[in-house]
């Protein structure tokens, strides 16, 4: 097939005032992260997850992973080409993923997060990949190549392989944790990470929804979300919660009974009497 002769491949200066309307929105949500002497991109958006959606800022798990979240108290952003900045304090007990396999790191945010401004973006952002023509499709990507201003990379979609994508669109050093979208409808259909390469994000974010919902506890008609765990032992684990019906926090004992006799289910019945 051959491929189309209208887009560019090279890297192009945003000026963000003269760009559309979605381009401009688009733009508003990348960031430039700083990370000691490295320095990479990030984008913030909005999850949809039960009746409600989560906040998150995603970049790549090569760029920012366990180790290095440990490491660090806060995280620098810089926004709207570098006209605003922004720090996410890490040391608050807020949910991550990481995923290595994909190459996906999410943080989740918060109100304090002050990241309100840059959430103009609609719930359905992102491409729902059975409506993608992989190969020729046209995309492009926001990024801050070179830790300079922000840019937009035109090219198209080379193939994909299970998750991997791999594109001809020319990405230079800072672009790792750049949303890549589809030029026809403005939709993410991936996540770029290196050289040529990215990854659909249609399996991280099931497989972070998946670990959402294990999050959740229903017991008695009530719901409670798991803030951290503050306990564990040889009989289970004991986890701090936040009520959904009165956002008020409670401690839970987790007692695993799998396989157990009725005796001993009886007991940590009695025990949970007890406490």
């Amino acid at each position: 097939m051959e491929k189309p002769n209208d887009l560019k491949d090279s890297i192009e200066p945003v000026n963000i005032e003269s760009t559309t309307r979605i381009l401009d929105q688009m733009m508003n949500c990348i960031c430039k992260i700083k990370l000691k002497e490295r320095i990479g991109t990030g984008f913030f958006c909005k999850i949809p997850f039960r009746k409600e959606t989560i906040n998150v800022l995603m970049t790549n798990y090569i760029f920012l992973n366990e180790k290095e979240f440990k490491d660090i108290k806060n995280l620098n952003l810089s926004l709207n080409d570098e006209k605003e900045t922004l720090t996410i304090d890490l040391g608050l007990d807020r949910e991550t993923y990481f995923n290595k396999e994909y190459d996906v790191t999410l943080i989740e945010l918060r109100d304090e997060d002050n990241i309100k401004d840059y959430l103009e973006l609609d719930d359905n952002l992102f491409q729902d990949n059975s409506e993608i023509n992989y190969i020729d499709t046209s995309i492009y990507i926001l990024n801050y190549p070179n830790g300079d201003t922000a840019a937009v990379s035109y090219g198209i979609l080379n193939n994909i392989n299970e998750y991997y994508i791999n594109h001809k669109c020319r990405i230079d050093i800072g672009s790792s944790g750049s949303p890549i979208l589809n030029l026809k409808n403005n939709k993410v259909i991936g996540i770029h990470n290196k050289s040529s390469n990215g990854t659909l994000l249609k399996f991280p974010l099931n497989n972070y929804i998946n670990k959402r919902e294990k999050m959740f506890i229903n017991m008695n008609d009530k719901e409670f979300k798991i803030i951290k765990e503050i306990g564990k032992g040889g009989f289970g684990r004991v986890m701090q919660v936040l009520s959904k019906s009165d956002n008020k926090y409670y401690a839970i004992k987790e007692i695993p009974i799998k396989n157990e006799t009725k005796e001993k289910i009886e007991n940590s019945k009695n025990e949970g009497y007890f406490i």
